[in-house]
């Protein structure tokens, strides 16, 4: 038969390159800690600039008296050296103690709330728990817009219409409050736009005003007596009970209104309860709430005799004299018809200043509840980045979710400092703006910042603080509690259980439960081993003492802040004005330390880790610990670990030592090297991928390690699986790359790191094929899909051998997938791979042949 003769010419055939979308293996995840931020609850950031404007910079712990130097929390230059490495997006996790953690509270001046039965100030507090808002200053400004109207006469108590007319007035929407002046020059109305009190009829806006959208008040005219009280209402609840005693007093003009307050009926009283057997404990609780000062811009509710209750603005105070910007009756005085001569829209702006050189500005807040802009919905960051993952949160009403995220987003970047959550029936009436009012700082706090913070375990006893208090701390504030026992094998389903079908958030490092994108986790700051309050820095406090004898009234002051005692700090110790109190803290002594709770911590992770199987845990030991130490902590682990039965040590790697840098004001900073070791895993996946060995890297920004390692402790710890970081003359660099497994297939980091990759393939490539039918024509295209992508894995160099069948190997045949196992709906895929294998050791021989020619021979490791 004669051959096949092709048609002479040129022919073109394209071919389509096999091009493989990897799953992201970067992505990392830190818990630590932080000066503010949300608790246990994730964050994605990606860059440091991200991170400051949610969790603030270097936040300062303790004094170390070992070194001669602050420690800091290691979270912030984690975070800074994960960035420098090369890593592009990660997610933190702030932890602290949820009973502890304390948000400071701050008066908004000139603001009263009502659900229409109380009248109480408006509180705000900080956006997340600390002290780091300790500095703020908080002004509250009156926004007014002057709105055209038809003229009118209105009687106090009575039903009314408005005409506005309607081109002058097409911004007006529902929630919006009105101020009514009328000519009597003593009354005001407030007027809530509702939705049936909102009306366009021809060319003109019809507002209705009745009784449930209106709110009278009227000034004082004349000398008045009564009970006053220091109204400072709770955040717990939108309307809350006063938290003063009634003193009498008496309301007189001077050039202005004045108060004075006389308190020889209340002591009087306390001497009484006092014979009566009454507790000294309670009596003593009871006075200080009675003698609380009087600050400028408080309210004081003055209750008189025929039931009226009178509202008064503080401008001073001197001794017992108030002296007062403005006093208003609740309700009107009169039954006449009133003439209006304004009216104005009232909108809000909150400014606030002290944070660094930051100055934070919010305008065009409305004052009631229906508003999108509603002021007492400003989020925390609890609610706000709960909201943004997905996490079980309180949430308003379905109507108004929608126009809420524009507010949201507005105070989210950069993060507004302030928070309030009232209830959706409440109005603010901003009665006292009428007059400019001073800043207004937190709430004078009792307890120490580092306990505000969340950060020192409860305790009666600061100074007797001891390792064993923090070996019990870590987990409690590091771990959710429900989770914390639970094996590797049921704690997928228990934590599912608890976030999604009992709504109950995860705390701690099962926070990252849901965040199914990163595949590094990283506890900077469980290797601390503690602080205490030092002896000279504690204030000393007077021994109570109750006398039987009568006490002279004008012996007994008013209750003032305490004075913060010196801390004793000597002056070769840096300085911090900002964060002087820090100064009272020093670390615990390394013979004082307990691992306990550090292992605790680390044997969770790594049920996390492989729980989920797409983890790797990057840990290390406290930066104290020299070779000894170390390689016992190392046993502690692993015996743990396999005691347990469980299959967590291929998903731990261990690092050490610490390593020394420099902050951005010249400071050196002591930090844990997970950072630094998780930007170099980021930047080698990014770039090469994520089978290959995150090793001799140079490592950005290190200085020095603490302790320093001699050349026989990096040998030591290399040969028992821990990676040491050693200088070189490139620069400090990790040199090993191992994990804790004892399985040889399973030691090398890169080998785990590349399973985690072709799982999170499998799955992904695996979901479009659920519910396909069965038949051998589709599994021969799984076969070839999967082939095409383990060749591009191949061609990178993912796999070991020199042809691809030396290399990987897709099983999906009769023998796998036998009739009974099809019946059942099941497919079973095998993927066969031989991982690359790094090369860590190359000997270059240098030779000298007769010619005085110097040659350079790369020789194999076995010495071939």
């Amino acid at each position: 038969m004669p051959p096949t003769r092709l048609f002479p010419g040129i022919a073109f055939r394209a071919e389509t390159p096999t091009v493989v979308d990897l799953p992201r293996m970067d992505i990392a995840a830190f818990v630590g800690f932080a000066q503010r931020g949300p608790l246990d609850v994730p964050v994605v950031v990606e860059s440091y600039a991200d991170f400051a404007d949610v969790f603030g910079g270097l936040y300062r712990l303790a004094w170390d008296g070992e070194t001669g130097s602050w420690q800091t929390a290691c979270l912030a230059p984690a975070i800074r050296a994960f960035f420098a490495q090369g890593g592009r997006r990660c997610w933190v996790v702030r932890v602290a103690s949820r009973e502890q953690a304390i948000a400071n509270q701050f008066p908004l001046a000139g603001l009263l709330q009502t659900n229409r039965s109380d009248y109480t100030p408006v509180i705000a507090k900080a956006r997340s728990v600390g002290s780091w808002s300790d500095n703020l200053q908080v002004r509250v400004e009156l926004q007014l817009d002057r709105i055209a109207f038809a003229a009118a006469t209105i009687q106090p108590g009575a039903a009314f219409s408005l005409s506005l007319p309607l081109i002058r007035n097409q911004e007006l929407q529902i929630g919006d409050l009105l101020q009514l002046d009328f000519s009597d020059q003593r009354h005001q109305a407030y007027v809530v736009i509702g939705q049936t009190d909102f009306q366009v009829d021809g060319g003109t806006t019809q507002i209705k005003g009745h009784a449930a959208n209106t709110y009278w008040f009227c000034t004082v005219q004349q000398v008045t007596s009564g009970f006053v009280e220091t109204n400072r209402s709770a955040l717990s609840g939108p309307i809350s009970a006063p938290i003063s005693m009634p003193v009498l007093a008496q309301l007189t003009p001077e050039g202005g209104w004045v108060l004075t307050k006389n308190f020889s009926p209340l002591i009087k009283f306390w001497l009484y309860l006092l014979s009566e057997g009454v507790s000294v404990h309670a009596l003593v609780v009871w006075l200080a709430i009675a003698f609380q000062p009087d600050e400028p811009g408080d309210w004081l509710q003055l209750n008189t005799s025929d039931g009226s209750r009178i509202w008064l603005l503080v401008k001073d105070v001197e001794a017992r004299r108030v002296n007062l910007q403005g006093a208003w009756i609740e309700g009107w005085s009169t039954t006449e018809s009133l003439t209006i001569t304004r009216i104005q829209r009232l909108q809000i702006a909150l400014n606030v200043s002290g944070e660094s050189a930051a100055d934070y500005t919010l305008q065009n807040l409305a004052c009631a509840a229906s508003h999108p802009r509603f002021l007492g919905n400003l989020p925390d960051d609890d609610r706000l980045f709960a909201a943004h993952v997905g996490l079980p949160q309180p949430l308003q009403s379905a109507s108004i979710q929608s126009s809420i995220q524009s507010l949201w987003q507005e105070v989210k970047s950069p993060r507004f400092p302030l928070a309030l959550d009232l209830v959706q029936d409440i109005t603010i009436i901003p009665l006292g703006l009428s007059v400019e009012l001073p800043s207004r700082g937190a709430v004078s706090p009792d307890a120490m910042p580092l306990v505000r913070d969340g950060l020192v375990p409860t305790t009666d006893d600061e100074q007797g603080l001891s390792g064993a208090d923090w070996s019990s701390f870590w987990p409690e504030i590091f771990l959710d509690q429900t989770l914390r026992l639970t094996g590797q094998r049921s704690l997928m389903a228990e934590a599912s259980d608890r976030l999604y079908l009992q709504a109950q958030p995860l705390r701690g490092i099962h926070a990252l439960f849901p965040i199914e994108e990163i595949s590094l986790i990283a506890l900077p700051d469980a290797a601390h081993r503690g602080w205490r309050l030092t002896p000279s820095a504690a204030p000393t406090l007077p021994a109570a003492s109750v006398s039987a004898s009568t006490p002279d009234p004008s012996t007994i002051s008013l209750f003032t802040p305490c004075v913060t005692p010196a801390s004793g700090e000597t002056k070769t110790r840096p300085s911090s004005p900002t964060e002087a109190e820090a100064t009272q803290w020093q670390l615990l002594l390394p013979q004082e330390y307990e691992a306990t709770g550090l292992l605790d911590v680390q044997q969770a992770v790594a049920r996390l880790a492989a729980a989920r199987g797409d983890l790797v845990a990057v840990l290390g030991v406290p930066k104290h610990y020299r070779l000894p130490e170390t390689l016992t902590h190392q046993q502690r682990l692993l015996t743990r670990v396999h005691r347990d039965g469980d299959t967590t040590d291929s998903y731990i790697a261990l690092y050490h030592p610490w390593l020394v840098s420099r902050a951005e004001t010249g400071e050196l900073l002591h930090t844990h090297p997970a950072g630094s070791m998780a930007g170099v895993m980021a930047a080698r996946s990014l770039s090469r991928g994520a089978w290959i060995a995150p090793a001799n890297e140079v490592l950005q920004d290190v200085l020095a390690t603490l302790p320093v390692l001699n050349l026989g402790d990096e040998q030591t710890l290399y040969g028992s699986g821990i990676n040491p970081i050693r200088q070189t003359a490139r620069g400090f660099v990790a040199w090993g790359s191992y994990t804790q497994s004892l399985d040889p297939d399973l030691e090398n980091l890169h080998i785990r790191r590349l399973l985690i990759l072709l799982r999170r393939l499998a799955l992904r490539e695996g979901q479009t094929y659920v519910f396909a039918p069965h038949s051998a024509a589709f599994r021969r295209r799984i076969q070839q899909q999967f082939e095409q992508v383990l060749a591009r894995l191949f061609d990178r160099g993912a796999f070991a051998g020199r042809v691809p069948t030396e290399a990987y190997q897709v099983g999906i045949d009769g023998i796998l997938n036998r009739q009974n196992t099809i019946e059942q709906g099941q497919l079973i895929v095998e993927l066969r791979v031989a991982p690359s294998q790094p090369m860590t050791f190359i000997t270059v021989r240098l030779v000298q042949i007769e010619s005085n020619v110097l040659t350079v021979q790369e020789v194999r490791p076995n010495g071939r």
